[in-house]
Order: C-alpha cells, then sequence, then structure tokens
C-alpha cells in the first residue's frame, strides 16, 4: 500500500486530471452503448408527464440464447430429479416473478430518473418494455455474475398502438454483483431490471424534445 502511495504522490495534477477525464469519457460511452435509439424520434415528448406501460417476453431466450421454452423443460426436469413437485413450481415462479418483481423494479427505476409517472391509462403514450434475452447470472461466495437482460422500448400511442413513436434498443444491462452467498437468481434479474428502468428513464429525460 505505501509503493501504491508513493506512485500515486509521484503523478503530476495535470496527467491525473487527464486519467480522470478520460475515466469519465470511456464509462460514459460504455453507458452510452446499453441503449440506442434505433427508429423514429422522441420530439414532442418533453413535456410528457405520464405514461401507460406493459410489458412483454414474446419470443424470448435465456442465458447463452437458448429459447426460453427449452430452457423452462430443462430446468423442470432438473428440479423434479432433485425434488418431486419443485419442477412445476419453479415454471409458475418463473412467470409469477415478472408480475410480482421484475416490472415493478423497472417501473421504479423509470419514474426515478426519467421524473415522469407510469401505469397512466389515460395518457397519450404507451411504453412496450419487449424483453428479449435474459440471464440470471450466478453467485459462487466469492465470485459472481449479475443478471442481466437485453431488449426494446417501445413508445406508442395509446388510442393506435401500431402509431409508433420510437424504439430503443438496450442491451447487456446488468443488476448489482453481490458476493458473500447471493444465490438467488430472482434478485439478480430484479435488480437488471431495476437498473434498465434508470438507464431508460434517464435516457428519455435527456433526449426527449
Amino acid at each position: 500500500m505505501p509503493t501504491i502511495k508513493k506512485s500515486l504522490d509521484r503523478i503530476h495534477p495535470a496527467v491525473f486530471l487527464c486519467l480522470l477525464v478520460i475515466f469519465v469519457i470511456i464509462a460514459s460511452t460504455a453507458a452510452a452503448q446499453k441503449r440506442k435509439l434505433i427508429s423514429g424520434n422522441l420530439n414532442g415528448l418533453k413535456e410528457q408527464k405520464s405514461y401507460d406501460i406493459k410489458f412483454t417476453y414474446d419470443s424470448m431466450h435465456v442465458g447463452d440464447y437458448i429459447a426460453e421454452n427449452q430452457y423452462l423443460a430443462q430446468k423442470s426436469r432438473d428440479w423434479e430429479l432433485q425434488e418431486p413437485g419443485k419442477g412445476p413450481a419453479f415454471v409458475t415462479q418463473w412467470f409469477d416473478d415478472r408480475k410480482r418483481r421484475y416490472e415493478p423494479s423497472f417501473i421504479k427505476g423509470f419514474e426515478m430518473y426519467s421524473k415522469v409517472k407510469l401505469s397512466d391509462k389515460n395518457a397519450k403514450y404507451t411504453l412496450i418494455v419487449k424483453t428479449k434475452r435474459m440471464e440470471g447470472g450466478w453467485s459462487a461466495g466469492i465470485m459472481g455474475h449479475p443478471g442481466e437482460i437485453d431488449g426494446e422500448l417501445w413508445i406508442v400511442e395509446s388510442a393506435d398502438q401500431r402509431n409508433e413513436i420510437a424504439k430503443i434498443v438496450f442491451f447487456g444491462v446488468a443488476g448489482k454483483v453481490s458476493y458473500g452467498g447471493d444465490f438467488d437468481m430472482t434478485w439478480r434479474i430484479q435488480s437488471a431490471y431495476e437498473f434498465a428502468g434508470k438507464l431508460l428513464g434517464d435516457f428519455l429525460k435527456r433526449k426527449a424534445k
């Protein structure tokens, strides 16, 4: 530790400032790469105070792009071999967690960073969060990998949802990394949804015109 401190003390303040700026630019670029407007525009949305919201999981993949139905079939078989009755319970919880944990966490993060309200059935526009891939992550005590999600955020007219205003893609959005015995896959995925909400809420707030 003393050696490291001496090395840092020898760095010229101007060089240190330059390195700090480079680090901030790299970090900002990495964050920007996690979401991108791919069609339409955000014109006219700056004054919107609320949106309705819905979530879809059509044709979703899990992990290394395994189709969701294949993933659930395999996990159900694995759990049944370990504990009869646990297979169907796992599948039930898999779907229940969407409404119970993931979607509320996304809404919480989005509202916090966008400063708009969601789930307004009378709103002019609707946000459609389309999850395309979900990664549950893993934990081995002192090592771990966070949950991740990829997908698209569509902004459409509530009265006619065929009228698309904008599409934003998001990918590799990871939740918190937790060590020391975090074996709860559901918590890791929930954390990724909350961060995705924050990331997209911030994007909409800054880019809307």
